[in-house]
Parts: C-alpha cells; sequence; structure tokens
C-alpha cells in the first residue's frame, strides 16, 4: 500500500505545473525508493523507507554564499525527498555529484538546508559549477556512512513528449 501513495504523490507533483487544458506540458519524474531499517550510533532502531527525485534543475538567478570557478555557472538541482518511514532520510549521510552533457563528474559546491513542502515531503538544494557551454544530465547519491551503503542516479524531470 505504500507504492499507491508514493505513486499518487509523484503524479500530483507532476500534474502541479500543468494548466487548466490538461497534462500538456506535464513534468514527468523517475523516482527512486530507499528503504533501510537499522540501529544508530545510540542503539535506537531506525526505519527509513523514502522515496526521491530531482524535482527542478536551474540555473541560480542571485548570488551564492561560495566563490565558483571562472568560466562556470552555478546550477540548482532540487531534490525531494517524501519519507514513508518511521524516521525521516538521514540527508547527512548523503554526497551528491552531477554528471553532465560533455561527461563531466561535478561535485556539489552549496547544499542549502531541507525546505519542508508537506508533512511527508521536503526539498534540498544541491548547487554545482557547470562549465560554460555545458549541463547537468543526471545527479548522483552515494552514501558516506558504512551503516548503510546507498547510492542512486535522479534523472531530471523531463516533457511528456520525450
Amino acid at each position: 500500500m505504500r507504492w499507491a501513495g508514493v505513486v499518487l504523490a509523484v503524479v500530483a507533483f507532476a500534474l502541479s505545473g500543468c494548466g487548466d487544458d490538461g497534462i500538456d506540458g506535464a513534468q514527468f519524474v523517475e523516482a527512486v525508493t530507499l528503504e533501510r531499517a537499522y540501529t544508530d550510533g545510540r542503539g535506537e532502531a531506525r526505519d527509513v523507507n523514502t522515496t526521491m527525485f530531482l524535482n527542478a534543475l536551474y540555473t541560480s538567478e542571485r548570488e551564492l554564499p561560495v566563490t565558483l570557478p571562472s568560466g562556470t555557472q552555478a546550477v540548482l538541482a532540487d531534490v525531494s525527498t517524501i519519507n514513508d518511514g518511521r524516521d525521516p532520510f538521514p540527508l547527512e549521510w548523503a554526497v551528491f555529484t552531477a554528471r553532465t552533457r560533455e561527461g563531466r563528474t561535478l561535485g556539489e559546491k552549496l547544499r542549502q538546508g531541507p525546505r519542508r513542502v508537506t508533512d511527508k515531503e521536503q526539498v534540498v538544494s544541491v548547487g554545482f559549477a557547470v562549465p560554460d557551454g555545458d549541463e547537468v544530465t543526471e545527479v548522483r547519491m552515494r552514501s558516506i556512512v558504512d551503516v548503510w551503503p546507498f547510492r542512486a542516479t535522479l534523472k531530471p524531470p523531463r516533457d511528456d513528449d520525450t
């Protein structure tokens, strides 16, 4: 039954940008589900079941609190997490990288604190210094802890006609 809620949430998100004329212009997202039951460092049991997706990828129009190399632009990836487990997904255990059309792998330059959207959903913005003329084709996430060695690849939203 958890999947039904996740599918409805993803469909609702995908359709939320539509106009009155149905699904024209809708953005579709590919979601990744990460589940894990583990015991934390204090000996407390944790149960995480979260669905993650890349809901937006855009060039920052405002100045960021980091210095970027010359010849690059700040591209932000908004990553949504929908927590269906008892415990939230531990974002502090993740590191993000971006892959570009030119085959580059870029490390994150900035991570803003998560913004709460609903009781279950939050969005974290991760920034990358993308060389001028290149573009991000996917965002990868991997664990930095041994307790849960997760990996995920998040694809940008795509138009319904691609």
